[in-house]
């Protein structure tokens, strides 16, 4: 069953990308037509890996402290989002609460591209869950909680491992140039083909383990996954926008996530499938300015 899944999904993936070509084919010419050609391919692989009652829109996000998103490509809305949308994938409007995660879809890694996408989904994450009444705990957790998980999805398939350090310089000059809050920033960017950026803001919520210490890690780190990538991806749209068990926090209090018991086993094996160690460990002299990059199976976190 392991080779069942990680093929099916691998199947998946390359369908995809069979897609977003076939849409610049299709679409030559008119790029508002290759856009939407694209974003409905996605939409259509989001949807293929929720249960039945999850949908793949897209659209504008509100709240109910009067903020809205800018118009956003693909967004997966959960079972309790009211379904009165105008046809089978067009919403008058998008309420944050039913909203599990948002994505923006891009063709390369250029300045242009990358800068707009984090300027999309920041404006996703001003959108605020009204969670009501919660349990007591750490200002950060209880404001993350509120936000949708957010991912820039790069289709670019000319990229090599020296674009790691590009997109990394991009988006640090973007939050740079746009002071971001911790909680306003984007979540991940997956680049099609090369790997996986983590923006991971606390060790509860990272999906990355640190070999050597055998803690969560948290700060910047690239997923150097290269084929793997979309494989990496489901794993972690299945494992951290849905969790089952409840931990404590800092102060003992304790926290409970949800997860669909359904992508449980998938995860699972997903998890088994996947190499653990294949991060970048940027050296130290990265932060002095220096382009020095290393393979390695530990850490080292920068800070957007």
């Amino acid at each position: 069953m392991k080779n069942d899944v990680s093929d099916y999904f691998r199947l998946l993936t390359d369908n995809l990308v069979t897609d977003f070509s076939q849409a610049s084919v299709l679409g030559k010419g008119t790029p508002q037509e290759i856009s939407d050609r694209r974003e409905n391919a996605f939409q259509d692989f989001i949807h293929k890996l929720f249960p039945l009652q999850y949908v793949a829109t897209k659209g504008q996000i509100i709240d109910s402290y009067g903020s809205k998103s800018h118009s956003i490509d693909c967004i997966l809305l959960n079972q309790t989002h009211p379904s009165f949308s105008t046809d089978s994938s067009k919403y008058p409007f998008i309420l944050v609460e039913g909203v599990n995660v948002a994505f923006e879809i891009k063709s390369s890694i250029n300045k242009h591209e990358v800068f707009m996408g984090l300027k999309q989904l920041t404006s996703v994450k001003k959108c605020i869950k009204n969670n009501g009444k919660t349990i007591d705990y750490e200002k950060y957790i209880k404001q993350d909680s509120s936000r949708c998980m957010t991912f820039l999805y790069i289709h670019d398939t000319n990229t090599s491992k020296k674009d790691i350090l590009k997109l990394y310089q991009l988006v640090k000059e973007y939050y740079i140039t746009n002071p971001t809050e911790l909680v306003n920033q984007v979540d991940y960017i997956i680049v099609v083909g090369l790997g996986i950026l983590v923006n991971c803001k606390d060790p509860r919520r990272s999906p990355l383990l640190n070999p050597k210490t055998g803690y969560k890690s948290c700060g910047v780190t690239f997923i150097y996954s290269k084929e793997s990538t979309m494989l990496y991806m489901i794993h972690i749209l299945m494992t951290y926008t849905h969790n089952n068990f409840f931990y404590k926090d800092s102060e003992g209090h304790y926290l409970r996530h949800y997860i669909l018991d359904s992508n449980a086993e998938i995860i699972n094996l997903l998890q088994r499938t996947l190499n653990p160690n294949i991060y970048l460990e940027v050296d130290s002299d990265f932060r002095r300015g220096s382009n020095i990059m290393r393979t390695d199976t530990g850490f080292y976190n920068l800070e957007i």
